[in-house]
């Protein structure tokens, strides 16, 4: 084995003279080897499902060669340990790459494994839920190496066949025994930036489909989204993020625009508000009955709530919707003294379904079927605020509205026209509407294919 650089000696030297800390002991154990050489990329990929087993984050990349993050382990039945590999393309130098070792497909109580591109050694953490906890000892990483060249970072090293690793008494969490050897365990691949040593959220992300034995030599089959989760996902973002937002703008700020114009008789703005929310509700039900038929009670077992609580918020925001036509269709009449307690509750209810949507939308990022890119969220933050923004814009046309002397008083009265009378600030909500439609339709579908993409 090549000798280890002067770096390295320099640092194992300097830690002699001070004070011995948790990360410092792992740092010490790994014979740290970094090396910056070109390396042909067919090296990474010989003898997998040969000598090696090997897990890819793309489809077929393994056969191919291309994989962006690609994990390798081969069981050494002399010394009873496992050499393993993590091999990332395009890794920036502030950025990781890390496997995780864990008894589900879900972050947390994993075992982690991680290294930087121009990092020296093998470092060792534990996922408590979604937090990376760093100082983790009893586990010994031993023949470390490093390579980095052309953005490619390429970390060798050999672990014993049972690991117990001991976590800091800070984390309020004990732990668990690894034995590689007897049992299966999922493998958790990932990377994102780091900074001073600390893990940032994975960029990507990626997880085997099914617990592996480790001391096969196999492909090991990447966690694929099916198209039950793809079409339960594309339903819900076009039931909340197209129809339910366009139908509560129409019923709450148009009940004064194109009155003129009267489908089967009722005013625009009702039969708009009615056609969104019918279509946002039957949709709502078919996405659920094809994850229910897909997935069963999977995504409610109370390992998974704790984790990703998105489909106990689902399941109370579906509840909320069936209720809303229900109170509609036995509301009083507008004349009615009790009509104001319909008008509320109505509105509430409509409200809460909604925010309660949004929040699903946003907890299925995270979802390790679902395999979104955690990008999707900024996305997201900035729907909510093109809503947000449409929606104090019309509130503030009203309240000028109702201001001018001339004009009308009462902004919801039934018997105020405007198209006829060119009643102020009538083409600015148009305008609004038409934007609003194009812009909820246009990320509507830009989610939709990139759900399809993932």
């Amino acid at each position: 084995m090549p000798e280890p650089t002067s770096r390295a000696l320099e640092e194992s030297a300097t830690m002699n003279q001070e004070e011995v800390t948790p990360k410092m002991l792992n740092e010490a154990a790994t014979s740290i080897l970094v090396e910056n050489a070109s390396t042909s990329s067919s090296e990474y990929y010989n003898g997998c499902a040969v000598t090696k087993g090997c897990f890819g984050s793309e489809t077929n990349c393994i056969t191919d060669g291309t994989c962006k993050l690609m994990f390798s382990y081969q069981y050494l039945s002399g010394t009873k340990s496992f050499q393993m590999m993590l091999h990332g393309r395009e890794i920036g130098a502030n950025e990781y790459i890390s496997v995780g070792i864990s008894s589900d497909d879900l972050m947390g109580s994993d075992l982690v494994f991680f290294c930087s591109n121009g990092a020296t050694g093998i470092n060792v953490a534990w996922n408590k839920g979604k937090d990376n906890i760093d100082g983790v000892t009893g586990v010994t990483v031993a023949d470390a190496k490093v390579k980095t060249f052309d953005s490619v970072t390429n970390c060798i090293f050999t672990v014993d066949e049972t690991l117990k690793p001991i976590l800091p008494t800070s984390s309020g969490d004990s732990g668990q025994k690894f034995d590689l050897a007897a049992s299966k365990y999922y493998i958790l691949m990932a990377t994102g930036p780091i900074s001073d040593g600390i893990l940032s959220y994975h960029s990507m992300k990626t997880q085997s489909s099914d617990p592996i034995n480790l001391k096969s030599a196999s492909l090991v089959a990447g966690a694929q989204v099916g198209w039950i989760i793809q079409a339960h996902g594309c339903l819900m973002i076009f039931a909340w993020l197209t129809f339910a937002s366009s139908g509560m703008l129409m019923a709450r700020y148009y009940k004064q625009t194109w009155k003129s114009v009267k489908p089967l008789g009722k005013d625009f703005w009702f039969r708009c508000h009615q056609g969104c929310m019918g279509i946002a509700i039957l949709l709502t039900l078919v996405a659920f009955l094809i994850i229910l038929a897909g997935r069963w009670v999977a995504p409610f077992e109370p390992k998974a709530l704790a984790k990703n609580p998105h489909a106990v918020v689902g399941i109370v925001c579906i509840i909320l919707a069936i209720i809303q036509p229900v109170m509609a269709y036995c509301r009083p009449h507008p004349g009615s003294s009790n009509r104001w307690i319909f008008n509320g509750a109505h509105w509430f209810l409509g409200n809460s379904t909604f925010i309660l949507a949004l929040a699903a939308i946003f907890l299925s990022i995270d979802l390790p079927a679902a395999k979104l890119p955690v990008t999707l969220t900024h996305a997201l933050i900035a729907y909510v605020v093109v809503h947000v923004f449409a929606h104090l814009v019309l509130t503030m046309q009203r309240f000028r509205v109702a201001a001018r002397p001339d004009e009308v008083k009462v902004f919801n009265a039934t018997n105020v026209d405007d198209d006829e009378t060119g009643d102020y600030g009538m083409l600015m909500r148009k305008s609004v509407a038409v934007v609003y439609v194009i812009f909820v339709w246009t990320f509507a579908i830009a989610f939709v294919v990139i759900i399809f993409l993932s």
